[in-house]
């Protein structure tokens, strides 16, 4: 990737379990203010991040999850997977739009 276009963000695994990244173009990010180190949260290590983007525009998290699977024992890690997600999302109240479930 072309370091000039792109940028790229990490949340590292352990040796067992590699983790999570995101790829943006850089141009995109443009449209926000220049992220900060508190910008990208690591939620939960190897897993879950939010890049918290705001501007003058208006504001954008982005969620990078990768729920563990495989072996019973995992569910339990899933689920408190999505509870550390849940909340250090914005109250539906404060946004444009929401997750509906599924």
């Amino acid at each position: 990737l072309d370091p000039a276009k792109f940028t790229t963000l990490w949340n590292n695994g352990t040796s067992h379990r590699g983790g999570i990244g995101i790829v943006l173009k850089t141009s995109f990010l443009a449209n926000f203010n220049p992220i900060s180190a508190d910008d990208w949260v690591t939620i939960v290590p190897g897993f879950v991040s939010i890049l918290r983007l705001a501007g003058p525009l208006g504001s954008l998290h982005i969620v990078v999850v990768y729920l563990p699977t495989g072996v019973s024992g995992d569910a339990h890690d899933r689920i408190e997977a999505i509870k550390k997600n849940a909340q250090h999302l914005a109250p539906p109240i404060s946004t444009n739009s929401h997750f509906r479930g599924f």
